[in-house]
C-alpha cells in the first residue's frame, strides 16, 4: 500500500501495490529517493522517482541458503546493512 501522511491523525490509502518483488515485507527503509526492503532472503530496492509507481531496480540475495531470512534493514552513509539470524550482511550502496 502507498499511504499518503500528510495528515498523520489521518492516514489516506492512495494506491494498493499488488506488483512488489515479494509478497512479504519484513522491513523498509528510504535512504536517498530510494525504498529498500527486506524479506526473507530478498533484499530489495525500488527507485522512488514516482512514489505512486515504485520500481525495484535492483535486488540482492542471502550469500547462503539459511533457513533464516533478512528482517531487519538500513541504510547509513552509503551502505546497506540486512539483519538475519545470527548475523548481519552489508553491501555498498553504487547508484
Amino acid at each position: 500500500m502507498i499511504v499518503d501522511l500528510a495528515d498523520p491523525e489521518k492516514p489516506v490509502i492512495v494506491k494498493s501495490v499488488k506488483d512488489w518483488p515479494t509478497k512479504s515485507l519484513l522491513d523498509m527503509v528510504i535512504y536517498q529517493g530510494k525504498l529498500y526492503g527486506a524479506s526473507g532472503t530478498l533484499v530489495f530496492r525500488c527507485d522512488l522517482t514516482d512514489p505512486l509507481n515504485p520500481v525495484e531496480d535492483k535486488n540482492w540475495t542471502a550469500p547462503d541458503k539459511a533457513m533464516q531470512g533478512y528482517y531487519y534493514i538500513d541504510a547509513c552513509d552509503g551502505i546497506l546493512a540486512a539483519k538475519k539470524y545470527p548475523r548481519i550482511d552489508a553491501w555498498r550502496i553504487e547508484e
